[in-house]
């Protein structure tokens, strides 16, 4: 049975315990416990271990078992919470013998699954030196921010430079290592004994340092050069899998405060994105004055407000006592104030607007994940960095600098909900919003790390990460008694992993290459190209021919700017590798188009090869594309003359500075031709879309431009207005332009498109290639060149020779169509 051959990571992770020590505050607790979650998900047993202090409940938690230690901690001591310092040096301390008493006995205990690591909190140092002892790994989970910890690990550089111990003389001077902070932003906290605090820190750098990895409530778009820093620093795996909270909805099992339902209702009262949310934590203290100051600043603000006001946050008071007998009731409804508050349901609430924080990792993480700018105070320690970059790094919310003021807080909050900086603001953290949201993909990969910015690296971890939800997936479909039985696996040419997987589950596998035989024989080569001295390409020969495959020259070989040229040379050597040892390769080309080069391919990969493209004639334009097509293309092509139109597009992944756009677009116009543009949102750097245009610019043409998002590409080239086609030459689009005899302007961009663009021009001959750099004189010639001069009229007449031996290989007995005959018999082999 399929079932007992298949080894799945969910069979391994079974028997296998992971034990979880979460440091027992409140902002601490819960993303320890929303881990454990996250990973009993994935399939581990989960052991939870729970001081005296601050203990959870564990009938709120089924599926973890809980183990109860001794914290040696008195009545007092524990109630010194009031210095964090204090307690955490404590705990440090006397957990020390209790909590490995109590690792001893689970790593012994037969009766449970055998443990596999111990996940603490980075603060509770000791329990490295603890699983050390006790031969088992440790990953740490630091609950802050990836900025806020390079500062930490920063102290004893900012001690060298005297930035530390803080002096009140210096608290205004910038920091020049770590902009923008300034010596007051640096993460310290008030306390009776500095040298514990530095201990503290000291413990949890090193201790870090020496663990198994280190896991972050964070993710790569928010925090990338910080997450950079730490990788290079720390030399230990790190898993930023943030934001925790989005795998699973609001909890209240974690609270250590009963949270009040009360303000939801009251929120469904308030209009959309008026109420200011004010909540401050569940350790910050405030005094008489401060809290007064806050109560007037919202009420004079004129805006809705929900309040949290925990036991305990003023000073020498229980709750309410400091308010005045009548603010309240002048308030006629507009203000409610609660002791605590289901806060994710709150942010995410349509009526909050914005959010005054204490600026602790959580809210701040919570608050980008529902889109909502805030007003900063922090408090102490990674509050200070936090605020620092969400005011001015990633510019999503105001921080309040200076003593607390109700005139400040009143402005605050009116330029953040009511004036058009806020506006700005709202823009900016609607787009982390959006990043935060989808940065969990299925197919195992960070938001960052699916960015198409890095072709290879994107490539290479899809490589990695998939391996076993694809086995998974696969094995399914295998057993799956209810469907058709599987007769063979066909995958891109790239999923080179996929090879292994079907072997392993002993299923044929067919390869799909979508690029050109020319292109693939070059990508063969490359070896033999490194060998010969051609790679890595040289500034001084990219003119040279390359002998061994010409017409191209270096620069032409297909090869993509990379952070990591070896996994450029591995990755294109697995899909080689794994494409001869498939059962089949098939091409979307056609025999007619490049027969030397697939008499080599055969001899090459000793394999069936099928030619049958190009597929997109056997069917019309499908909806596949994703990116909305804009359709006002066709009505504007209506109006223009035969074969008087150059349609531009560079694809779907290139990108181009702005120099370049505008050359791009004086060429365009300065040609006198009519051109239809699609400038795709991202394809020039930094831009949203036209901004980079001179003002006027289109008005200027008289209608003989029109400028779209993205295009349906094969109605545009199939259409009788259409003479020219200005391309990137992926191979779809280059095969798109052949089927309907349009003549080509070549400007590759990387990777095969090169071998393409140099076979359009030298080979088939049927398109000019633009060899230089982008320049408007050059562009404007070419495109004079190719749909008005003499020399244009003979590229002409070639493609439509080119058309017609596409049209001639689909029809009953051409090639193509003998070829897709020979596939179809060939699977029902299987």
């Amino acid at each position: 049975m399929m079932e007992n051959q298949i080894d799945t990571k969910m069979e391994k992770r079974k028997g296998r315990r992971l034990v979880l020590f979460p440091l027992p505050l409140q902002g601490h607790i819960n993303p320890m416990l929303l881990l454990a979650s996250i990973l009993h998900s994935k399939g581990y047993s989960i052991t939870i271990i729970n001081t005296n202090f601050n203990s959870l409940n564990p009938s709120h938690y089924p599926n973890f078992t809980f183990h109860s230690l001794p914290d040696g901690l008195l009545e007092s001591e524990s109630s010194s919470s009031s210095d964090l310092v204090v307690l955490i040096k404590l705990i440090n301390i006397k957990c020390v013998a209790p909590f490995r008493d109590c690792m001893v006995k689970l790593l012994s205990d037969v009766s449970e699954e055998p443990v596999s690591c111990l996940i603490s909190d980075a603060v509770f140092y000791f329990t490295q030196a603890v699983a050390d002892s006790l031969k088992l790994p440790r990953i740490v989970l630091r609950t802050s921010g990836v900025s806020s910890f390079v500062v930490f690990a920063a102290f004893p550089l900012l001690r060298e430079r005297g930035y530390l111990p803080i002096q009140d003389s210096q608290l205004e001077e910038p920091v020049a290592e770590f902009p923008p902070l300034k010596v007051k932003d640096l993460p310290m906290i008030n306390t009776v004994n500095s040298e514990s605090y530095n201990e503290i820190v000291a413990g949890m750098i090193n201790e870090s340092k020496a663990s198994s990895g280190i896991i972050w409530n964070s993710f790569e778009d928010l925090e990338q050069s910080a997450i950079d820093t730490i990788r290079q620093d720390f030399q230990i795996p790190i898993f930023p899998i943030g934001p925790f909270h989005k795998y699973y909805p609001a909890s209240t099992s974690s609270s250590l405060l009963t949270q009040d339902q009360s303000s939801i209702s009251w929120l469904d009262k308030q209009a959309p994105k008026s109420v200011i949310y004010a909540s401050f934590g569940s350790i910050a203290a405030l005094s008489e004055a401060q809290f007064l100051e806050i109560a007037w600043g919202l009420a004079n603000s004129n805006q809705p407000f929900l309040w949290v006001v925990r036991p305990g946050l003023v000073r020498g008071s229980e709750w309410l006592e400091p308010l005045p007998s009548e603010f309240l009731e002048t308030l006629n409804g507009k203000g409610h104030i609660i002791k605590w508050a289901p806060q994710q349901e709150v942010l995410a609430h349509p009526a909050v607007g914005a959010f005054w924080t204490h600026t602790g990792w959580n809210s701040t993480l919570e608050s980008i994940c529902e889109g909502v700018p805030m007003i900063c105070m922090p408090c102490f320690t990674d509050q200070k960095v936090n605020a620092k970059y969400i005011s001015q790094v990633w510019k999503i919310g105001l921080q309040l600098e200076n003593e607390l003021d109700r005139g400040e807080i009143e402005r605050s909050i009116r330029g953040l909900m009511v004036e058009k900086e806020g506006e700005e603001i709202r823009e900016r953290i609607s787009k982390l919003k959006d990043k935060a949201n989808f940065c969990l993909q299925q197919d195992g990969l960070l938001k960052s790390e699916a960015s198409i910015s890095d072709v290879i690296a994107l490539l290479t971890l899809l490589n990695v990460n998939c391996v076993t939800p694809f086995r998974d997936c696969l094995a399914k479909l295998l057993t799956d008694v209810s469907k058709e039985s599987v007769a063979c696996l066909i995958t891109d040419a790239v999923w080179h992993f996929t090879q292994a997987v079907a072997e392993a589950l002993k299923i044929k596998r067919i390869v799909l290459r979508t690029s050109n035989l020319s292109s693939f024989l070059a990508f063969v080569a490359l070896p033999r190209l490194r060998e010969k001295g051609y790679l890595p390409i040289q500034e001084s020969r990219l003119e040279e021919p390359v002998q061994e495959l010409p017409p191209l020259k270096v620069k032409d070989i297909p090869v993509i700017n990379t952070r990591n040229t070896e996994d450029q040379y591995q990755l294109l050597s697995g899909m080689v590798k794994e494409t001869r040892a498939s059962s089949g390769l098939i091409w979307n080309t056609l025999e007619e188009l490049e027969p030397l080069d697939l008499t080599t391919c055969r001899q090459d990969f000793p394999i069936p090869t099928f030619l049958i493209g190009p597929f997109h004639k056997c069917f019309p334009a499908s909806s596949s594309s994703l990116l909305t097509q804009d359709q006002s293309s066709i009505s504007w092509l209506n109006t223009q003359a035969p074969k008087s139109v150059i349609y531009v597009s560079f694809g779907s992944i290139a990108a181009i500075n702005e120099a370049q756009f505008l050359e791009i677009a004086w060429g365009l116009a300065d040609s006198s031709q009519p051109f239809l543009w699609a400038v795709r949102p991202g394809l020039v750097r930094d831009s949203e879309w036209l901004e980079s245009l001179p003002n006027g610019f289109l008005e200027n043409l008289n209608g003989r431009g029109h400028i779209v998002k993205w295009a349906p590409q094969q109605e545009v080239l199939a259409h009788p207005a259409t003479g020219g086609f200005w391309t990137h030459n992926g191979w779809n689009s280059t095969l798109e332009s052949i089927c309907e005899g349009v003549p080509m302007i070549c400007q590759p961009c990387f990777g095969d498109q090169f071998v393409n663009a140099r076979h359009v021009s030298h080979v088939w001959e049927v398109g000019v290639h633009l060899e230089n750099k982008i320049e408007r004189v050059e562009i404007a010639r070419a495109i004079r060149r190719l749909m008005v001069e003499a020399d244009g009229k003979e590229i002409r007449e070639r493609i439509m020779h080119l058309k017609e031996l596409v049209d001639d290989c689909l029809k009953q007995g051409g090639s193509s169509y003998q070829s897709l005959e020979n596939l179809t018999s060939y699977i029902l082999s299987f």
